[in-house]
């Protein structure tokens, strides 16, 4: 994603914040895949050593849905293991 993506995400936010409830958040997902996916040298490269899960992804969307992350809004969410973190 580039900077200007969130950008365009934090901005129309914003744009939306006053409402009760209306948010808008981004998932960057990262690979996914199996505990076998790829080569030995892109897990290497992985600072988790694996890939996220179809699943782990998932359950991140739903909470983002839920009451709890009710303030939370205009952010970016790496699910990738680490790698946007190197």
């Amino acid at each position: 994603m580039t900077v200007s993506a969130f950008a365009v995400v934090r901005q129309a936010a914003l744009g939306f914040a006053s409402g009760d409830r209306s948010k808008i958040d981004y998932v960057l997902r990262g690979k996914v895949g199996s505990s076998t996916f790829g080569r030995q040298r892109q897990r290497e490269k992985q600072p988790s050593g694996r890939t996220s899960t179809h699943d782990e992804i998932a359950r991140t969307v739903v909470w983002l849905c839920d009451p709890a992350a009710h303030n939370l809004t205009g952010t970016s969410i790496p699910i990738d293991g680490g790698w946007t973190a190197q």
